[in-house]
């Protein structure tokens, strides 16, 4: 803020600092005196200013506003301090920080006001009107912000809080009105550009872009009209229209265009034209060698296209550029492209390289989970059951909430046919939300150990949910028939699943068996052989089709059908001897 820096100058806002006094530590003393943890409430107010400025230039606004919240407790009267942490916290647009951010404008000493010029109280009463906005206080902000108008009628930031205030109030005529009354005093390309948003929030999308063409010829080199202009055309449904617009300014201003690759690139992939996109990041990579960003995009359009191998290229590059000196962390933007590095690397098949990549996420980071995810999944594809296993288990105790965590570990129960220990871990993870796969795993586990009381109320849950569910349907089906129970129910729901994948085998088998239950064989035979015609390699689709014959009375392709089950290795080989040998009992 212009004023308030010459308000008070640097070294009057960090006045009372002190250098702390110099001693020689020698051998575990100085080693203890450096391990100790320091209070924020010890150190000097130039040190907290200089480590939030720190923290700002890393990306880290919240350890910008610790250090400054520590200044301020040690130096209330400090104005630039109190005006940067406000500025961080609205920023932040988050609830109890946007209160905080009023309370500081509120708080402020009143020996500070008192010798603040006209200039400086106008400044701060403008950010406090912003932050009374943000706090959904627009009458406080409008008692705040019109008197400021009245002294300047060309403050254009003033009046544009004051459109905002209207906006929110839905007061759009006094918005437009405001409006007018600025462009009448000053042509002003901010002001036009709320215009426009006004507009877009009526409906009004010709005078919309009656606006913009106009912004466009008065700002020719104005990349934003152009793409707000892109924007609102594919919008309309006027593709062609976007993509030329795009086009031209990219040709006219290259130099300048790198928002406008990136919209056309994303134009695009939008209209499913990948290759297009591709060429688009290629074309900008001459312009701009040295932004990684445009190869992370290219990465993930190759990726969309299954192109691994080239995606993997450009996110290594990407990786190059991005990546951190050793005293640094890796940012969440780098995080991001070392999970799609990896992500790549596994798609095509390259495992082992791929793990590294994603051990670099670390638990703060958006996409660790899915990085931990995928190594399990690895872990799984190598049969490494226990290291699966470990490895989901410590990531469910760091993410309780995470559903995807107990869909994958009852996969690996399922895989290692630990049934019991299936039930028990996914029991909690039932409260979380409605999980269509944790429910039809417990149902598989349920169905193995018999307890079919709490199969049937596992699907049925499943059901009510997702009543087109296919393999639920087709599972129910196939257990009510085993057991003999609810036979038309069950024929019922296996038609379903049929209804849904006309053409699966095992959807046919479960309604052959149903069929047999219910002492059909003609019409078991008939489905059972479309079945087996389009599963052949089946040992117990064979067995049930054997059955079915001898109940209809042709006894020697029963014992076909049978002896197709043994060779096949039917983990009941004995059994099918028996029938082979005797028939059916």
């Amino acid at each position: 803020m212009k004023y308030l820096l010459t308000f008070l100058s640097l070294a009057v806002v960090l006045s009372g600092c002190a250098t702390a006094p110099t001693s020689k530590h020698t051998g575990a003393a100085a080693v203890k005196a450096a391990a100790a943890p320091v209070s924020l409430a010890r150190m000097d107010t130039q040190f907290l200013y200089l480590a939030a400025q720190r923290g700002l230039a890393e990306g880290q606004p919240a350890l910008a506003i610790r250090f400054l919240q520590a200044l301020l407790k040690k130096e209330p009267t400090a104005m630039i301090p109190r005006v940067e942490l406000v500025d961080l916290l609205l920023e932040s647009k988050r609830e109890q920080q946007l209160i905080f951010a009023q309370k500081l404008l509120e708080d402020i000493p009143t020996a500070v006001v008192a010798a603040f010029t006209a200039a400086e109280k106008a400044e701060i009463d403008v950010l406090y009107a912003r932050t009374l906005l943000m706090n959904g206080e627009a009458i406080q902000a409008a008692a705040v912000l019109k008197p400021l108008l009245l002294q300047d009628e060309r403050d254009m930031q003033v009046r544009q809080l004051l459109i905002r205030m209207y906006i929110q109030q839905d007061d759009l005529k006094q918005a437009h009105k405001l409006i007018q009354q600025g462009l009448q005093l000053k042509e002003s390309l901010s002001l036009r550009r709320v215009q426009v948003q006004l507009y877009l929030k009526q409906q009004r999308f010709k005078k919309a872009d009656k606006i913009l063409l106009m912004l466009q010829k008065k700002y020719p080199r104005e990349e934003s009209v152009v793409l707000q202009r892109s924007a609102l055309a594919e919008q309309q449904k006027q593709g062609k229209k976007a993509e030329r617009l795009l086009q031209k300014f990219i040709q006219t201003y290259p130099k300048i265009a790198l928002q406008s690759y990136y919209s056309l690139a994303g134009l695009y992939v939008r209209q499913d034209r990948f290759e297009k996109s591709i060429a688009v990041y290629q074309s900008l990579l001459l312009q701009h060698k040295g932004d990684a960003q445009v190869y992370v995009s290219m990465g993930k359009v190759h990726y969309e296209l299954n192109q691994y191998p080239q995606a993997a290229q450009a996110f290594a590059q990407a990786v190059l550029m991005l990546s951190p000196t050793s005293d640094q962390a890796v940012s969440e933007v780098l995080a991001e492209v070392y999970f799609y590095w990896a992500a790549s690397l596994e798609a095509n098949h390259q495992w082992q390289q791929a793990v590294p990549h994603y051990r670099q996420l670390q638990s703060q980071h958006r996409y660790y989970v899915d990085a931990q995810l995928r190594l399990a999944s690895i872990d799984l594809t190598q049969q490494q059951w226990d290291a699966a296993e470990t490895r989901l288990l410590q990531l469910q105790t760091l993410f309780a909430q995470e559903i995807r965590v107990a869909e994958m570990l009852s996969n690996v129960y399922l895989m290692t046919k630990d049934y019991d220990q299936l039930l028990k871990n996914t029991e909690k993870s039932l409260k979380l939300e409605f999980s269509a796969l944790l429910l039809f795993n417990r149902s598989i586990a349920l169905d193995a150990l018999q307890r079919f009381a709490e199969f049937d109320a596992a699907l049925d849950r499943l059901l009510q949910q997702k009543p087109d569910d296919s393999e639920a349907l087709n599972f129910y089906a196939y257990s009510l028939a085993e057991r003999g129970q609810r036979l038309l129910e069950a024929q019922s729901m296996a038609e379903k699943a049929l209804k849904l994948k006309p053409q699966d085998g095992y959807y046919l088998d479960s309604l052959a068996w149903v069929y047999f239950k219910q002492q059909q064989y003609d019409e078991a035979v008939h489905t059972q052989q479309q079945a087996v015609a389009l599963i052949a390699d089946d040992a117990i689709m064979q067995d049930h089709l054997g059955d079915m014959l001898w109940r209809q009375g042709a006894a020697e392709r029963a014992r076909m059908a049978w002896q197709k089950a043994v060779d096949l290795e039917h983990e009941a080989a004995k059994r099918i001897q028996l029938k082979i040998q005797h028939g059916l009992l």
